[in-house]
């Protein structure tokens, strides 16, 4: 709790953080007991490993072009016409 008061803002964002991770485990906990480990291993493998993978080379190799990004990799990966962060969702209309 004196980490939450003593950090303000980001006490609340790493509280927030950790619910998240609380919680995706205890989905993927849950998901063990319905599907078995096989399945989940597979999907795994078959597919997310390989789109993490794939957005962390694109957001090393967008770094490495561009050293300015380095202060926000994930959105400079992000189209803009596209990205919701950059205000593209919101000015999709004014065009």
């Amino acid at each position: 709790m004196t980490f939450l008061l003593g950090h303000g803002h980001i006490g609340l964002v790493t509280l927030g953080a950790v619910f998240l991770v609380v919680t995706g485990g205890e989905a993927l906990y849950a998901d063990l007991g319905h599907f078995g480990r096989k399945p989940i291993q597979t999907a795994w493998f078959a597919w997310c490993c390989r789109r993490c993978c794939s957005n962390y080379f694109g957001q090393g190799a967008k770094v490495l072009a561009d050293p300015g990004a380095i202060e926000k990799p994930v959105l400079s990966t992000c189209p803009r016409r596209r990205c919701c962060c950059h205000g593209g969702a919101r000015d999709r209309g004014k065009r």
